[in-house]
């Protein structure tokens, strides 16, 4: 397998938070932590929410996707961070292929059902998402 390591989103110069195994598919994540500008005080990121015309705001530092095709991972990654946690676990139910996880600001992590046991966090600043963060 490749092994990869995933970005810490909250700092991203302390290299990985967590590491996976893939064998075949794409991995890919949209985050606030990338491409930004501080204004006043005020962290403004890429990814604007077309409802808003504003960074999306939802407490979400990154969406990672985990499917065949890393075209279908960019777009899906893009778009559940713009829609949020909750509306995006609604959303994933009517998908196939799809596996994904959410990386909070609070360093919570929530993985889908077929990505339990893959995921190892090499950070133990972070943990996994449980009912109540």
């Amino acid at each position: 397998p490749w092994v990869l390591g995933l970005q810490n989103p909250i700092d991203p110069n302390k290299g990985h938070f967590a590491r996976y195994e893939i064998y075949d598919g794409a991995v890919v994540t949209s985050g606030d932590y990338q491409r930004y500008k501080v204004v006043d005080d005020i962290v403004y990121h890429h990814i604007i929410d077309p409802r808003s015309g504003y960074p999306v705001q939802e407490g979400v530092a990154a969406v990672t996707i985990f499917t065949d095709h890393s075209t279908d991972a960019d777009a899906y990654s893009t778009a559940l961070f713009v829609m949020g946690f909750e509306e995006s676990l609604d959303y994933l139910q009517h998908l196939e292929n799809i596996e994904v996880m959410f990386v909070f600001h609070d360093k919570s992590v929530f993985l889908t059902e077929g990505l339990e046991g893959k995921i190892t966090i090499t950070d133990q600043e972070f943990y996994f998402y449980e009912n109540g963060r």
